[in-house]
């Protein structure tokens, strides 16, 4: 099965299947009509729904726990985005764990030892050039503020 093709919309429990977003009932109904209409190619179809059904039986809920203020902020811009605050939460989760270094690696400012100078890059200094960093952002969180027209609340994250 093709895990990597087939997009999950966890709260509305629905596949992304030839376009259309079906939730398992629907799925399963349509893989019915191609039977029916002897159309066996239902594969695919099949893989996908194999996929929504895996993916809504292993998933793993948290909570978290925040202060009043930083609830109120977190509420704000969840409405302003036009998403509930859980998928916010979600989303913002999983654009920080995107940013990050996959876990196998591993920086180290040691010497290395014999036999792993191969592998080693040696550290430099750092130059001075303005930083090309972008960050990708989900379109449907753009607004059409001014960054300074934000209000001081939104500064949680210089705590």
């Amino acid at each position: 099965m093709d895990t990597g093709s087939y997009s999950v919309d966890i709260d509305a429990q629905k596949v992304n299947f030839g376009g259309e977003w079906l939730a398992k009932d629907e799925l399963a109904e349509k893989i019915r009509k191609m039977i029916e209409s002897q159309d066996f190619k239902i594969g695919a179809a099949g893989n996908a729904l194999e996929f929504l059904q895996k993916t809504m039986t292993s998933i793993q809920e948290f909570s978290v726990k925040i202060g009043p203020s930083d609830a109120d902020c977190l509420e704000k811009h969840a409405q302003r985005a036009g998403l509930e605050t859980g998928v916010f939460i979600r989303q913002a989760i999983l654009a920080y764990l995107a940013a990050q270094l996959p876990l196998d690696t591993a920086i180290i400012t040691e010497p290395a030892k014999p036999g792993e100078e191969p592998q080693a890059v040696e550290l430099t200094e750092k130059k001075n050039q303005a930083p090309n960093t972008k960050v990708l952002v989900d379109p449907s969180l753009q607004t059409e503020k001014n960054p300074s027209d934000i209000a001081s609340e939104d500064t949680w994250f210089r705590k």
